[in-house]
């Protein structure tokens, strides 16, 4: 496939790590080097294996590599059918889940527009939160510290907000992940990565203590952005 043929929000089927091919959205694309890279989400799998992939990893629906035979030339009906049935059911998802058009299917007009204001919004926003909080490490006691890394425990009962926050932010990339209003009862582990504006949260994990003290380990979660860094 070409570059110009990918489009963000669409569906291909993507070659994953195992060289099997599944159906996968490409959710965003970025500049690496001369080529083009797609950030990826495998329908029916977890977000944790969302991936950033290259152009050759993505192949049309229409084909099927996996079995080495094209399904576009395929006279089987119910072939048809299950086509249809998938474009249909993703459009009814698309409709109800207000799933924003990709750039390549609006009109150039409002394509612009929405370019515009994307450039100027992703940035005040976080120019806003970072204006109006005065918290520059977690709440809670520092537990360790070594070199710029350091581990902050926060109890949820203790800071109630702060935990709920850490388990939405936990959501957008653990699907299973339900508990976000009760969180007393847990213990935040939370490692930062420290420099001279403040510690930096690089992932947590939590426990929660039942009335024996037996620790029970929840997942760890790691920030995107500082996964596949050795010294963490």
């Amino acid at each position: 496939m070409e570059p110009s043929e990918v489009a963000v929000g669409g569906s291909y089927l993507v070659q994953r790590p195992d060289r099997q091919w599944h159906s996968a959205v490409v959710l965003q694309q970025r500049p690496s080097g001369a080529h083009t890279e797609y950030y990826v989400h495998y329908d029916g799998h977890n977000r944790r294996l969302d991936e950033w992939v290259p152009i050759g990893r993505l192949r049309r629906q229409e084909s099927d590599p996996n079995s080495g035979k094209d399904r576009s030339s395929s006279s089987d009906p119910l072939l048809d059918s299950d086509r249809k049935i998938t474009r249909n059911q993703k459009r009814k998802h698309d409709e109800i889940n207000h799933v924003q058009k990709s750039y390549d299917e609006m009109d150039p007009t409002t394509a612009a527009l929405e370019k515009e204001h994307e450039t100027i919004t992703k940035v005040k926003y976080i120019d806003r939160v970072q204006g109006d909080c005065g918290w520059r490490q977690p709440p809670g006691r520092e537990i360790y510290r070594k070199g710029t890394l350091s581990v902050y425990e926060v109890d949820g009962a203790d800071h109630k907000v702060y935990g709920q926050n850490l388990c939405l932010l936990a959501k957008l990339f653990l699907d299973h992940k339900t508990l976000y209003f009760d969180v007393e009862p847990f213990l935040f582990y939370i490692l930062c990565e420290v420099d001279k504006q403040g510690a930096h949260v690089v992932g947590y994990f939590s426990k929660v203590m039942t009335e024996v003290v037996v620790p029970f380990w929840r997942e760890f979660l790691t920030e995107c952005s500082f996964k596949e860094q050795g010294e963490y």
